[in-house]
């Protein structure tokens, strides 16, 4: 088994941990799934499928922990995760992808009430867009922008 093989399958045993944290069962007197476990469980999926370079899953994974993180009413890390799965975009060169993504972190810091974060953000992601696609930089800095009335 080769080194990315393990990885590969470390990450698809990450992945069963954190469906395992998601389900209710009446015989295990779990009535509400465990969101913030299923969420560092996909987190670890994601290094793991990185690690592999597998970017596609990692980028999934980080965006299924995002989706756990909003589901247990967690911006802030559900922006960070949004973060992390747009620079896996970025290093697929799927720009569109990583400026919408860079775009949806910096409203979740934003409502998570971290502006300084929400502006950094946008500004790393426009600063590094320019030299890919300068529609989704442009997009981005006219974004940045209206940061300060979006509160």
């Amino acid at each position: 088994m080769s080194a990315n093989e393990k990885r590969i399958a470390e990450a698809k045993e990450c992945e069963k941990k954190a469906l395992e944290h998601l389900k209710t069962s009446i015989w295990k007197m779990k009535t509400k799934p465990e969101y913030d476990s299923a969420a560092s469980e996909y987190d670890r999926a994601a290094v793991c499928y990185k690690n592999a370079e597998n970017l596609e899953m990692c980028k999934q994974m980080y965006l299924k922990a995002a989706e756990c993180h909003g589901n247990n009413k967690n911006q802030f890390h559900e922006a960070k995760c949004k973060e992390s799965a747009a620079m896996v975009a970025r290093d697929m060169k799927d720009m569109k992808e990583a400026g919408k993504l860079y775009k949806e972190a910096a409203e979740g810091f934003l409502y998570a009430g971290v502006m300084d974060t929400a502006a950094m953000t946008i500004s790393k992601a426009a600063k590094m867009m320019e030299e890919y696609d300068a529609n989704v930089a442009i997009e981005l800095y006219e974004f940045g922008l209206t940061l300060k009335w979006k509160l």
